[in-house]
């Protein structure tokens, strides 16, 4: 017997949720071209905060596993050839330095020429406008950041170099610009969660004044609150799901539009660069999304059902 009760209250509420989940989906087709609007604002809403930060997030991925120990010497205008080498065989006797590469103002020259695009550009100047450069690589025993600093410093104090640039100074900034850029994409995605919220207690309200007789016969019939809202609230559910969901096809061929671009960049930097929406971020998405949708739209019931009284009880 008490499995049997157990069975008949398990199909009762079965049959509950499957009736207000198909009159969920009918609030859906009676007003298409509304809806449609209503999910797209919600896709949008959702797209651009989650795609700033996915991007932001990938970008940052890149460059923290930069090899950043890289110090990068380039030379007075007047050095070239012979004198470079003579310069690099004198510093790779300091223990702190393991290697150097030797890049001439010639192969500088071709290196910028084969990478920027600029052939027209060079081929008009009459001198070579880049310098000599070493490129050093620091021992392994140089393990922080302060440590390569210091060596830096040390080599400004050679002569024949004009100025030192470590790896290390400009992908702090990259990575600080990143940061900043993820605090932004949360801020908007507050901003635009209030505005998914707005859409759905617009839409839920709208919703609700347009089935007012039906749901003051419901309750003059003695229906429950529940009853009522049961159908409403699932509706709100396929707001949220839809419009994620839409959100990610929106990112997702916005990241296909940008990735050709971006694989350019990547090689001039010898790195791989790929756009992609992890499996846990979209699940995240579509719970925020149904979670703000469900809370909108029990604010909007809580607040205009009440407002709805069979006439009789007036």
């Amino acid at each position: 017997m008490p499995e049997r009760r157990l069975t008949n209250w398990l199909h009762a509420v079965w049959r509950r949720h499957r009736e207000a989940f198909l009159k969920a989906l009918s609030f859906m087709t009676s007003a298409p071209l509304s809806n449609v609007m209503t999910l797209l604002a919600i896709a949008i809403a959702l797209s651009l905060p989650a795609g700033l930060y996915l991007g932001v997030a990938s970008f940052t991925h890149v460059f923290s596993q930069w090899d950043s120990r890289q110090i990068n010497a380039f030379m007075h205008m007047n050095i070239d050839g012979k004198r470079l080498h003579a310069i690099a065989e004198g510093l790779r006797q300091n223990p702190d330095i393991e290697s150097i590469e030797e890049i001439t103002r010639a192969q500088s020259l071709e290196d910028f020429r084969n990478n920027s695009g600029l052939e027209n550009a060079l081929d008009m100047m009459i001198e070579n406008p880049l310098p000599a450069v070493l490129v050093i690589h620091p021992s392994a025993q140089l393990e922080t950041a302060a440590q390569i600093k210091a060596l830096a410093k040390t080599l400004e104090t050679q002569g024949a170099i004009d100025f030192v640039q470590s790896d290390e100074d400009w992908l702090q900034k990259i990575l600080a610009i990143g940061r900043g850029l993820q605090r932004f994409s949360l801020f908007l995605g507050i901003v635009f969660g209030l505005t998914v919220a707005l859409v759905i207690h617009i839409g839920m309200r709208a919703e609700i004044l347009k089935r007012r007789e039906e749901i003051e016969v419901i309750k003059l019939v003695g229906g429950s609150q529940d009853y009522i809202q049961r159908p409403f609230i699932y509706n709100a559910i396929i707001y949220g799901i839809v419009g994620a969901l839409l959100a990610l096809i929106i990112i997702k061929t916005v990241f296909l539009t940008l990735q050709p671009s971006l694989n350019e960049i990547a090689q001039l930097y010898e790195q791989h660069f790929e756009l992609t929406i992890p499996l846990d971020f979209a699940a995240s998405l579509i719970l925020t999304a149904v979670l703000l949708s469900l809370l909108a739209a029990l604010v909007t019931l809580r607040l205009r059902l009440r407002e709805i009284e069979p006439q009789s009880t007036r």
